[in-house]
This record gives C-alpha cells, structure tokens and sequence, in this order.
C-alpha cells in the first residue's frame, strides 16, 4: 500500500500512513530484505519520516543483513539519505554489504544494475560515508558498465565522486 502511495506521488492521507507505520512495525520482523527496503523507500519517496518505522526497519534489516541484495541495499540506502537519517550502525553494515556482493562478482557487472550503483554512491555522499573500499567497488564495477549508464546515473555518479573528493581517475 505504502508502495503504491508513493508511486502515485500520494502522501495526503496522514491516517493513512500512521496506520500503515503501525502495521509495518508490528510486522517487520517478519518481512524479508525487499519488503523491508520498499517499505523504507516508499515513506522517504513520500517525504515521510516516521521514527519508530524506520527504527524497526532498521532492526530488522540488521538481522536480515545477509539476504540484502543490490536493490535492497541501494533502496534502503537511497531511503537514509533522502531523509537525511543518519542510523551509523545501518548505515555501516549496509556499505558491508555492498562491498560483499559487489566483491564477489563473477562477471564485470553482476547483479548490480547501474541505477543501483549510482543510488548507493550517491546517498553515500549525501551520508558522507567515508568507505574507500566501498567506493573503489562501486568505481570498479561502474567502469565496466559505463555505456549502460542513462544520464542521470552518470550525473549522480559524478556528483558523489565529486562530493566525497574520491580520486577515481579512470572514471572521471
């Protein structure tokens, strides 16, 4: 629902959103990585900051840490950052993350799409994330896919580099 919200732009029904806070909460022990991180991406698409929400989240994703894949990780960072939450011990095992899947790659791009490594890079520098390996993952794994990067991924890519001063001399 929060979902859906969110995509529609819909954030006027306060009530609403209280309620679906509520069950959320009471439910996130439950919820698997992506629900987690499309619960926490849906309130900060909305502008909403609901404290105890994201706390939840928050606990839960720590304990569901190994099942985050790219989405998961990019969207919940996407959702710290956009909100300006600064949750270091989140925040912390979700650039571990990162780094664990970008690391083990088989191939040059894997399963991170090129929305998802300009969202990470990005909120890490709006969160002003001081992760050196993270950041060279990132590069490395966005040299290899460059062409498929929109203009926008390029922009926001060049803008977290730029903002976290990052010599990334083969990218830029």
């Amino acid at each position: 629902m929060a979902w859906s919200m969110a995509v529609l732009a819909y954030s006027s029904s306060e009530p609403m959103l209280d309620a679906i806070a509520a069950s959320a909460i009471a439910r996130c022990a439950e919820f698997q990585a992506r629900e987690l991180s499309s619960t926490a991406w849906s309130f900060a698409t909305l502008q909403v900051f609901h404290d105890p929400l994201f706390q939840a989240i928050s606990c839960a994703a720590l304990m569901r840490m190994a099942d985050f894949e790219p989405q998961a990780i990019a969207n919940t960072l996407w959702s710290l950052a956009a909100l300006e939450i600064s949750d270091v011990q989140l925040i912390s095992a979700l650039s571990a993350a990162a780094r664990r899947t970008l690391d083990a790659e088989h191939s040059p791009l894997g399963s991170w799409r090129p929305l998802e490594l300009s969202s990470t890079v990005w909120a890490v520098a709006v969160l002003q994330v001081d992760d050196k390996p993270l950041l060279q993952s990132i590069c490395a794994a966005a040299l290899w896919s460059l062409s498929a990067f929109d203009s926008r991924s390029l922009a926001n890519t060049s803008w977290a580099i730029a903002t976290l001063a990052y010599s990334a001399e083969p990218l830029m």
